[in-house]
């Protein structure tokens, strides 16, 4: 019984590697076809190469603003771009227009920079985006939970940055909605004096956070 039972999990490996194989392809795929992207310009899109490494943090931001409950989750729209650094993101969101399984509209998903950045050392940056799917910074004006879901962004992005080991303010950025290279919203988590992705700048909205208390401010100056 126990050898049949064993051979059946064997079978069942074998079945799934194919498909397995087919996600690895497709993410190598992503990587290196950002259709976004002029070739050479490593400055343009965030890819796979940059998103790898630590899972997501959990749903929950500890200390945020109010979950937007009820609210259902925006899916990534059918017919954009499937090589570039918005299907990334998809992925990472866990979005259904991509074949993720969220269902949460108002849950976020933080995950390191791999594009590294300017003045922090070796510390990496942090990416923080909505599950739904939002263009922009201009987009969160839009919905009624707009400035909770910014908030929210706000306080997993300093909660994660401060768990790699950094202590001090942490400078949140995002980039404007005529500025913008990856078309989700994220927001970029850095050591006080560092610079990511041309941040700080007239090119987005940047914040000081000393502590998770600055957030609803910060999302309420930042959404106009």
């Amino acid at each position: 019984m126990a050898r049949a039972a064993s051979m059946l999990a064997f079978l069942a490996v074998g079945l799934l590697m194919p498909s397995l194989a087919k996600v690895d392809e497709l993410h190598e795929e992503v990587l290196h076809q950002d259709s976004e992207c002029p070739a050479g310009n490593s400055d343009c899109a965030l890819t796979l190469l940059q998103l790898r490494g630590a899972g997501d943090e959990s749903d929950a931001a500890k200390g945020g603003a109010a979950d937007a409950e009820g609210a259902a989750i925006i899916p990534y729209p059918t017919g954009y771009c499937t090589k570039c650094g918005e299907m990334a993101f998809c992925h990472r969101a866990g979005n259904p227009g991509c074949g993720g399984l969220s269902t949460d509209g108002g849950g976020v998903a933080t995950f390191p920079n791999r594009a590294g950045s300017k003045g922090c050392g070796q510390r990496l940056p942090l990416l923080t985006i909505p599950r739904s799917y939002v263009r922009d910074i201009n987009g969160l004006s839009q919905m009624y939970w707009g400035q909770n879901i910014l908030t929210k962004m706000l306080t997993a992005g300093f909660f994660a940055y401060q768990r790699s080991g950094y202590s001090g303010p942490v400078m949140q950025c995002v980039h404007k909605g005529n500025s913008v290279s990856v078309r989700w919203l994220h927001l970029h988590s850095f050591c006080a004096k560092g610079r990511v992705d041309n941040l700080p700048s007239r090119a987005g909205y940047c914040a000081l956070m000393d502590s998770p208390a600055d957030a609803p401010r910060i999302a309420a100056s930042w959404i106009r």
